[in-house]
Order: C-alpha cells, then structure tokens, then sequence
C-alpha cells in the first residue's frame, strides 16, 4: 500500500501566499526551523512525497491526483492536521475527484476541538467516512488474513 507524504511550503519570499496571509501569519517557509517532517513519522525509501504544496488543498498545484492514479489508487487514508483546513481541503478535492476517502478520527487534529469536530461533522455528511483509528487496523488485518492459509 502506498504511503504518501504532503507537506505545506511556502517559498521564504512570501511570493505564493496570496490572500492567505490576509488570514494568518506567515508559516512553512521554505528553508526555516520546523519545515522539516518529524522524526516520529517513519519514512521509508519506498513511501512518497508531495513537496511544494502551496495551498491547503494537496491536489492544487501538485501531481498528487497523477500519482495516485497512476498508482491505481481509488480509497484513501487521510490523516494530518489541520482537520479544519488542509484535511477538509483535501478530503473534498478527493471526493470531487471520485477517490474514496476514509478519515481516522484519532489521526487527525485540528485548530480548536470546536473546528475539529465540526469538520469531521461535515466531511463525515457526504465527503468521506469518519470512522476509529481501531476499525481502520481491523478492516486491514481482515484484508491480510483473507486468502491466508488456514492453520487448524
């Protein structure tokens, strides 16, 4: 299963924020303190990634639909911060885009606890399915065990 990375950066002369900075500071810069993806994500050689994404949405401007469907990608995991922003965002560029979309409820944080929940009330109407962190590993380890020898 692919994994794939997205990462927000904004070039350090500000030049691609556009009217977001009408909105909040500035933040990702590219070439400053915390552009870096934390230690605690386990990137492997194997896994994506999808840099110089401009705006909250992954799809803008980027080749993700391209290598998703090259990949023959149709259901997506999503996961990330901010679920109020980027997560929304993306989920919805997805959905219009006819890609399956499955949304971790405890892999997901956003700007307040109000906005979170609001957004995971939205994007769970007709966007994607929220569901448990724990009916995401079920669903997989039932995938893995279909068609595996039986030992009785």
């Amino acid at each position: 299963m692919p994994v794939i990375f997205t990462q927000e950066m904004h070039r350090a002369d500000k030049s691609d924020f556009g009217i977001e900075l009408e909105f909040e500071p500035p933040h990702c810069l590219e070439g400053t303190l915390g552009m870096e993806l934390t230690s605690q994500l386990e990137v492997t050689p194997a896994d994506y990634r999808i840099v110089g994404k401009r705006r909250y949405d992954a799809f803008l401007g980027t080749d993700l639909e391209t290598l998703l469907r090259n990949l023959r990608v149709q259901n997506l995991i999503v996961v990330g911060v901010c679920t109020d922003i980027c997560v929304t965002s993306t989920v919805q560029h997805a959905r219009n885009l006819d890609f399956r979309c499955i949304i971790p409820r405890e892999c997901v944080a956003g700007t307040s606890a109000e906005r979170h929940e609001a957004a995971l009330l939205c994007l769970g109407h007709v966007f994607g399915d929220v569901v448990s962190l724990e009916d995401v590993e079920r669903a997989f380890a039932e995938a893995t065990s279909v068609g595996a020898p039986r030992h009785e």
